[in-house]
């Protein structure tokens, strides 16, 4: 398997269809996708059992269900806990991804071995503007949104980290135990 995708999930059904629909048209096809629902209290089960009953995936799927909310870096190590991909990508709930978003980034990692990470770019879904490119740190440690090309920080053009809301990473640079 090339990619597991890990997503945690809480309270996230009105968003959960849209980004199954947007995964299942992936151009990548050797992939699996993880969720794990954090407790969740709204319809997030139950969209998630009738999106897996009645969808034919191009990917195979994982639903763990988690007895507490464990939050964003534990309930993705519990995602991690079963995952076998080479590449982990922890995607967010409320994201929708374009059909060569997860080729993309396997390219990035595949043709730079020594890339631990790469993000794609995150786009405002209600305007279409750019919102990232990665993440910076300015001279007070305050973290700011890096938008490359369109970047008015005279500190940097590189991001300094990459945003969890979508971010593939090398499965042997994870430390062990995920997130701490």
């Amino acid at each position: 398997m090339k990619v597991s995708i890990i997503i945690a999930n809480y309270n996230g059904s009105k968003f959960l269809s849209k980004l199954f629909r947007s995964l299942n048209n992936q151009t990548l096809n050797d992939f699996e996708v993880i969720v794990v629902d954090n407790k969740s209290t709204d319809k997030s089960l139950s969209v998630l059992e009738t999106i897996s009953k009645n969808q034919s995936f191009n990917f195979r799927f994982k639903l763990v269900k988690n007895e507490q909310n464990a939050g964003y870096c534990e309930g993705n190590n519990i995602g991690l806990e079963v995952a076998v991909g080479e590449y982990t990508v922890f995607l967010n709930n409320d994201t929708y991804v374009k059909e060569n978003w997860l080729e993309e980034l396997v390219k990035v990692m595949d043709d730079n071995p020594l890339v631990g990470a790469c993000q794609s770019r995150l786009i405002e879904m209600q305007t279409g503007a750019i919102q990232m490119d990665g993440r910076l740190l300015d001279l007070f440690g305050w973290s700011r949104g890096l938008i490359i090309r369109h970047n008015k920080l005279s500190l940097s053009t590189t991001p300094f980290y990459c945003s969890g809301a979508s971010v593939m990473v090398r499965r042997t640079n994870l430390p062990a135990g995920g997130f701490d």
